[in-house]
């Protein structure tokens, strides 16, 4: 079969998979608590309400549709007006009156396929007959195109960036041909011939589209804004004199127009950046932007590793990575404790429009042999999301256990990002200035405490133990720390990365494990701390715990009546006493 025809039915039938997610199991997923929540009921109350206050009605209305009340909405600080995105929130409850409730997901599929078709035209020339099914890698091989099952802005965002610089560069410059021609007098001389459309190539209209678009989504992110110089240096390489004047003007005045219309409808279409700077703080984001667990680029788009040893060096194409690496310090910088964006999202998903724009790097270097090699690499990674499109992602499905050791693995090698507010699965209590966080879905805070819930379905015939990763964050450096366990804990707790000491058995049932703790693993300031935070890694094991019914060691099923529960009883601080939580 032609590379070609299979590209295009690869890509066709992954489209047509992400519409039947699109219309049938996206609309009845639950949002998660906090902004997808807070999205659901913005584009609901401008649809149905046409406003944006939180009210009776709006919790009447989730409840209604999902059976449970809304959890972590979010308002502005000063008022009762959803914190969410001006224009997509528009969208999307326009979405909502013409298509009821699978409309915003439709649209999201809508400009994933606008986005991807756009694609396969732009880059056809430097790609060839394997366009298409690199675009399929970029889109599916990253989590992309999970972003549009979710109620994320991130993906309309995306789609903006990549029609502008489509309109941009949608059309590859002629090559000009040399050719030895012999004129009327019979002498021979050099003549040139003009391939592709120059006309085409010197029209004005593609940068009022491209301002309009880039400027709607730097509405979204003040990084996106900066997506805008490497079209104004494409400039020069257009236009002479006044034409290339008119066509910046164009552009930038179509640019700006977004941002003001928000600004006077809305109000200030950003938040306020971060007052704080901490160089230790900026070298361990850096490190987990590109290599972390959960929000980490190797991640969530391995994809880039192609595009990034493929740059383009002609026209204003080539400032793309340049311009790229300066709107991520930038995010860096302002939101140092949510430079990932929504904590619900798959992946980092504020870096998904800035990948968006690095497609358009991709030069004739790529072969088509390298997108077998990125999907395989991608499916440690990816594979979870694969066969669950609306799970959290961050591990297989029970269904999936038996080869999940390999493929959970692998991400949990990669350092998990302490800096980050809120994570999928990394629940946490406080207790005066100490933290307990859990990095994994089986630990989670319940009734003041965290719960340590039993492995699942075949997960559990697997393993012989409960394994979990504790970290402890503390505003003073710690000596030591003591767990309570609950009545039905097993005697026995192994710890890595520190060292288990005494064990204290009390009437009730309870059981204290005294846990001695070396240097801090890391430190830097949380977002709770101004002054750098000590933080230690702690890996517990507990013994399975057994069914009473089987009375021959066959481990429980897993629910929350196996659960068992631990708090934090005291802290030593180094070279004091310590802290007494009870």
């Amino acid at each position: 079969m032609p590379l070609k025809l299979t590209g295009r039915i690869v890509l066709g039938l992954l489209l047509g998979a992400t519409l039947w997610l699109a219309v049938t199991a996206a609309p009845r997923r639950v949002p998660a608590p906090g902004v997808e929540t807070t999205l659901w009921l913005a584009a609901h109350s401008v649809a149905f309400d046409h406003d944006e206050r939180f009210v009776d009605a709006d919790v009447a209305r989730y409840r209604a549709r999902f059976g449970e009340g809304p959890r972590d909405v979010r308002t502005e600080p000063h008022g009762d007006r959803l914190s969410a995105p001006f224009l997509a929130v528009r969208l999307w409850a326009a979405a909502l009156a013409v298509g009821g409730e699978s409309g915003p997901f439709l649209l999201n599929f809508l400009a994933l396929t606008l986005a991807a078709l756009a694609a396969c035209r732009a880059l056809r020339a430097p790609l060839g007959d394997a366009v298409a099914l690199w675009v399929a890698l970029l889109l599916f091989g990253s989590v992309a195109w999970n972003v549009g099952l979710r109620w994320q802005s991130e993906i309309l965002v995306m789609a903006a960036v990549v029609l502008a610089m489509a309109a941009i560069w949608g059309r590859e410059p002629g090559l000009s041909v040399v050719e030895e021609v012999t004129g009327p007098d019979g002498e021979k001389r050099v003549d040139e011939i003009y391939g592709g459309d120059l006309e085409t190539r010197a029209a004005h209209w593609p940068w009022p589209v491209a301002g309009l678009l880039l400027g709607a989504a730097a509405v979204r992110h003040p990084g996106y804004a900066l997506l805008a110089l490497p079209v104004l240096a494409e400039l020069p390489t257009r236009f002479r004199g006044s034409a290339r004047l008119r066509a910046g003007a164009l552009f930038v005045l179509l640019f700006v127009a977004p941002i003001v219309a928000v600004a006077l409808l809305h109000g200030a279409p950003w938040e306020a950046p971060a007052n704080l700077f901490d160089a230790r703080l900026f070298g361990w984001n850096a490190l987990y932007f590109a290599a972390g667990r959960n929000v980490g680029l190797l991640v969530g788009y391995l994809p880039l590793l192609a595009l990034l040893f493929s740059p383009r060096s002609d026209g204003g194409r080539r400032f793309l990575p340049l311009t790229v690496l300066l709107a991520v310090v930038l995010q860096l910088v302002i939101a140092p404790f949510d430079w990932a964006g929504d904590p619900s999202a798959v992946g980092n998903v504020w870096f998904l429009p800035l990948y968006g724009a690095l497609w358009f790097c991709a030069g004739p270097m790529l072969r088509p042999r390298g997108i077998a090699l990125l999907a395989i690499a991608a499916a440690p990674f990816l594979s979870a999301l694969w066969l669950a499109p609306l799970s959290d992602g961050t591990r297989p499905p029970a269904a999936f256990a038996r080869i999940s050791p390999f493929t959970s693995g692998v991400r949990e090698h990669l350092p998990f990002e302490t800096s980050l507010r809120t994570l999928p699965g990394s629940d946490e209590i406080a207790r005066a200035g100490v933290r307990l966080r859990g990095t994994h879905p089986e630990i989670h805070a319940s009734s003041g405490r965290l719960s340590w819930l039993a492995l699942e379905g075949a997960r559990r015939e697997i393993a012989k133990e409960r394994r979990a990763e504790l970290i402890v964050e503390s505003d003073r450096e710690l000596s030591s720390v003591r767990l309570d366990f609950s009545a039905d804990a097993p005697a026995s707790l192994a710890v890595e990365g520190g060292v288990a000491g005494g064990t204290t058995f009390r009437p009730s049932g309870e059981v204290a494990f005294e846990i001695t703790l070396p240097a801090p693993a890391r430190r830097h300031p949380l977002w709770w701390s101004r002054a750098p935070v000590s933080i230690y890694f702690l890996g517990l094991a507990l013994p399975q715990p057994k069914s009473p019914a089987a009375g021959s060691g066959t481990p429980a099923p897993a629910s929350a009546d196996n659960a068992i529960s631990f708090d934090l009883g005291l802290a030593r601080v180094r070279g004091s006493e310590g802290l007494n939580h009870e």
